[in-house]
């Protein structure tokens, strides 16, 4: 990728992400994929707080932010129109929860330290953004439809959304409340593990609520779960303690990616398909951050950072063979990925 095609937005979007929805009757497994990712562009160093949103789709990049620091998190298309989350700073360290819409900008929260989007979703016209606002120094959970604030059920204080999903009309959440995977629908919160555990992706298929996430075992290892409502139907422990799991599922299959710490102070990332580990993404003693994973037509997509001294190269593993999406010179990290 290159970091000087840069596109106009509206010439963008008629172009690049029209030009898989024109033929419905072409079948969806050899369609060409797009990929769309959210991340920022930094100066110096990828912890640094002057950074600059952007959008990449397929191999052009598209600055979200150009004369205002933002982070771009989440992403999601939806037909023509590409949605990402993020957040956008006002003063000093303070952050507004933002959405873009083709590049338009939507602002949904007030300015404090932390406030981030952290999860959205598209569906028949409505836009679905789900983020942490911060209150005296305390996390809560808020969710905006079509920028409008709703009062979802059960305890909004030290929680976290990071998945959405929409079934019959009626959103569905899954996220962490008091460090405890929890799913919310309609008047309803319900934690499903005990604490340490976090559930980042759910599903609805016949009104039956499918969510995937992680909890703990014991002091020397986390594990990959599944819940069908409040019960668990699948556990994995994968030796050793992790800072997340990221999942999605295909089918009747499970898989997710480790980010986890080894003793030497390495990054670790491996990917799982069920209960076999099917590759670590390190190569060299390198430090691995993944953000994401997606099977598309089969294949499984792992978008991660590959971290070295304050720089990052952002990498997509595909089926575990990577390929370099920017280099270390371009000074792009990226948080998000979505395959349509």
């Amino acid at each position: 990728m290159k970091l000087n095609k840069i596109l106009v937005i509206t010439i963008l979007f008629g172009n690049l992400v029209s030009c898989t929805k024109d033929s419905d009757d072409i079948n969806d497994d050899i369609k060409e994929p797009v990929f769309y990712y959210a991340g920022y562009s930094f100066s110096n160093n990828y912890n640094e707080h002057d950074r600059k949103a952007v959008l990449i789709v397929q191999d052009s990049v598209i600055k979200l932010s150009p004369g205002q620091s933002a982070d771009a998190k989440v992403i999601y298309a939806h037909g023509q129109d590409v949605y990402v989350g993020g957040s956008q700073y006002a003063e000093g360290k303070k952050t507004r929860i933002v959405y873009w819409k083709n590049g338009a900008i939507e602002y949904l929260s007030s300015a404090v330290q932390n406030n981030s989007a952290t999860a959205i979703y598209a569906e028949n016209g409505n836009v679905y953004v789900a983020g942490t606002v911060y209150q005296d120094n305390r996390p809560y959970q808020r969710l905006w439809v079509n920028g409008e604030q709703k009062v979802n059920s059960g305890a909004l204080q030290f929680s976290g959304i990071r998945a959405i999903t929409v079934y019959d009309g009626a959103y569905y959440l899954a996220g962490q409340f008091a460090q405890a995977a929890s799913i919310w629908y309609g008047s309803t919160m319900q934690t499903i593990n005990n604490a340490p555990s976090e559930a980042t992706f759910i599903h609805v298929e016949n009104g039956e609520v499918l969510t995937m996430g992680y909890g703990n075992v014991d002091c020397n290892t986390d594990a990959a779960k599944v819940w069908k409502g409040t019960d668990e139907i699948f556990s994995h422990p994968v030796g050793t303690r992790v800072s997340n799991i990221l999942t999605t599922m295909n089918g009747d299959d499970y898989y997710f990616v480790t980010n986890s710490m080894s003793a030497s102070g390495i990054k670790l990332a491996r990917v799982y398909r069920n209960n076999q580990l099917l590759y670590e993404l390190n190569t060299d003693g390198q430090n691995v951050s993944a953000m994401g994973i997606t099977i598309f037509n089969d294949k499984i997509y792992v978008l991660g950072n590959i971290l070295n001294a304050g720089k990052s190269v952002p990498t997509l593993w595909v089926d575990g063979t990577p390929k370099t999406l920017f280099t270390e010179q371009d000074n792009i990290y990226l948080n998000h990925l979505y395959i349509n």
